[in-house]
């Protein structure tokens, strides 16, 4: 059972119904080598931004737009990062893919169903750490959001 509420699918407009739990789908995957203890998925992310460039016009109002930009930080172990890079990202020789995903949109825990592009994520830019032997900490970032 998952704690969290984060969902996603590949492809673009899947329906919610459809949509995956991230805990769910990573966590029969997520080991430190194959056959060992099974490590629990942890997800977390700020709510969208959906003004992430904020413009004063001349009549002293303030215009939001810009590209939707939205960050999934989990810690995943060695085999869960493995199997969302090949599942989603077709092992790492893609840079990105369409995605529906189902995240928080505000602090109360509000979710909203949006589609996006899954960036494959940049070891030299820090978005996938090493923190210890067989764990990781992977920024899963989603651009181009587009509500649905």
């Amino acid at each position: 059972m998952a704690f969290q509420d984060y969902r996603w699918a590949a492809g673009s407009s899947v329906a919610l119904g459809s949509l995956v739990n991230f805990e769910d789908d990573v966590k029969p995957n997520n080991r430190k080598v194959a056959g060992g203890k099974l490590y629990q998925v942890i997800v977390q992310s700020q709510p969208v931004n959906a003004f992430p460039v904020r413009t004063l016009a001349l009549s002293g109002k303030e215009r939001g737009d810009g590209i939707i930009t939205h960050v999934w930080n989990v810690a995943l172990a060695e085999l869960g990062w493995q199997y969302a890079l090949d599942t989603y990202l077709s092992s790492g020789t893609v840079v990105n893919a369409a995605m529906t995903i189902y995240t928080r949109r505000a602090d109360l825990g509000d979710f909203a169903r949006y589609n996006a592009n899954l960036t494959l994520p940049d070891p030299e830019r820090g978005e996938v750490v090493r923190l210890r032997t067989g764990v990781y900490r992977v920024q899963l970032r989603f651009t181009n959001l587009v509500a649905l």
